[in-house]
């Protein structure tokens, strides 16, 4: 048999982390942007006089159109030239558009829908381009990855919890998520600059 090979090292670990870290953070912010949106949707649903039960099927709409948007993102960055560039900032910046509008209290349900189906997009540009930027195999690429998106789970939400808590109303949680989905698409660019630039090995 094979033997297994030997785990990466510290070393190894700095060395993906410190390439890919851009491309990690933008693949964070733009899932967490996401999950603080439905964590929070019921809270802002209810200030808006949505019925408790009405509001918890609202909430969950865009996680429900993730299954449809996120496999056809797969299947458009594998076709696309820039590819996954316009899925990117399509999928970040019409999301954060139809995250802000539901501020109006109106058109709820609609406007999630519209979230989820091109929230997805990104989701398979983001892996594929932080598998690129590593240079190394998926498995340390996507440990790594995956390490900062749980450390920034760790904090996001809760920050997102207290700016509500302090402004006395969940409807700020509609500007930080767009704030985070905006920071995503910048991101991602920054990634793709990198890797564009990166010395060849």
């Amino acid at each position: 048999a094979t033997p297994a090979a030997p785990p990466p090292s510290l070393a190894k670990w700095k060395l993906v982390i410190g390439r890919i870290w851009p491309m990690a953070l933008s693949f964070s912010l733009y899932n967490i942007g996401f999950i603080i949106l439905t964590g929070f949707a019921g809270r802002i649903l209810l200030e808006d006089g949505i019925d408790p039960s009405v509001a918890s099927g609202i909430a969950g709409i865009p996680m429900w159109m993730f299954l449809l948007s996120v496999p056809l993102g797969g299947f458009l960055a594998g076709r696309s030239v820039s590819r996954g560039r316009w899925l990117v900032a399509f999928g970040c910046l019409t999301g954060a558009a139809a995250v802000l509008a539901t501020a109006g209290g109106s058109h709820h349900w609609p406007l999630y829908l519209v979230a989820g189906l091109v929230g997805g997009l990104p989701t398979a540009p983001m892996l594929s381009r932080g598998r690129d930027a590593s240079g190394e195999g998926t498995d340390i690429t996507y440990s790594a990855l995956f390490f900062v998106f749980f450390a920034a789970l760790l904090v996001l939400p809760p920050l997102a919890g207290t700016a509500a808590d302090l402004a006395g109303t969940g409807h700020v949680i509609l500007v930080v998520v767009a704030i985070h989905l905006l920071l995503a698409t910048a991101l991602f660019e920054l990634a793709l600059r990198r890797t564009t630039h990166a010395p060849s090995t």
